[in-house]
């Protein structure tokens, strides 16, 4: 493979994982995939080891065509993070999150209002370029 659109659409056909459906699993705009597929734009480091993550490939070999196209990397995004651990992590109460969040204040989430019930989702990726890899990996990954 010469170049990384094209290693990353090998990536996604070995996985049968549609734009759509990669846009889904690592939070990142379905308009900015395009653009990798298409050649015109490269991840940055943060999301290119989100996508390698959720094709399950290394992030060298997607970005360079290095090594081989098998994960080498112990860097995990969880499939999503609960209120309760965002708190954890920033070292602030489940409550200080969820106002940040629904005030718009926290970039990394989204609230739905159902009647009395509200649902929180908090993106992975977004959560990670908020806290900083460092901190992100270490509460995470251990």
């Amino acid at each position: 493979m010469t170049n990384f659109a094209q290693r990353l659409e090998s990536a996604m056909d070995k996985k049968h994982i549609t734009l759509s459906k990669l846009a889904g699993l690592t939070g990142i705009a379905k308009s900015s995939i395009s653009q990798y597929l298409s050649g015109q734009n490269i991840p940055r480091d943060l999301k290119l080891e989100i996508i390698a993550d959720k094709l399950s490939v290394s992030a060298d070999w997607l970005k360079n065509g290095g090594g081989d196209s098998g994960t080498n990397s112990s860097f995990k995004f969880p499939a999503k993070i609960k209120v309760s651990q965002a708190a954890r992590c920033m070292h602030k109460s489940e409550n200080f999150v969820r106002n940040g969040i629904e005030k718009g204040i926290f970039p990394f989430g989204s609230v739905q209002k159902f009647s009395s019930k509200r649902t929180f989702y908090i993106s992975p990726v977004q959560f990670c370029e908020y806290v900083g890899k460092e901190v992100f990996t270490q509460f995470f990954n251990n």
